[in-house]
């Protein structure tokens, strides 16, 4: 069965990435994220909705950081 709300493995990754929140927030913008950072904080809080293609690029900049700290972790994209 998918994960119905994918929002709810991104807060346990962060903290195994040891990613502040607003250090995650400034690489998802780097990665042309386009979401403000109040929509971001709500997402990891609330699951406040984000579009599939914003999550994903949050997911990517997790996925990036586990590559710098050589972590074996990669997370799933949505659609």
């Amino acid at each position: 069965m998918p994960d119905e709300m994918p929002w709810r493995t991104l807060t346990p990754a962060r903290l195994r990435a040891g990613l502040s929140l607003w250090d995650l927030y400034l690489r998802y913008v780097a990665l042309g994220g386009l979401a403000t950072s109040k929509m971001l904080f709500g997402h990891f809080s609330k699951g406040a909705e984000l579009a599939t293609n914003e999550h994903n690029l949050i997911v990517l900049a997790l996925n990036e950081r586990f590559l710098e700290i050589d972590a074996q972790e990669r997370l799933p994209y949505m659609g």
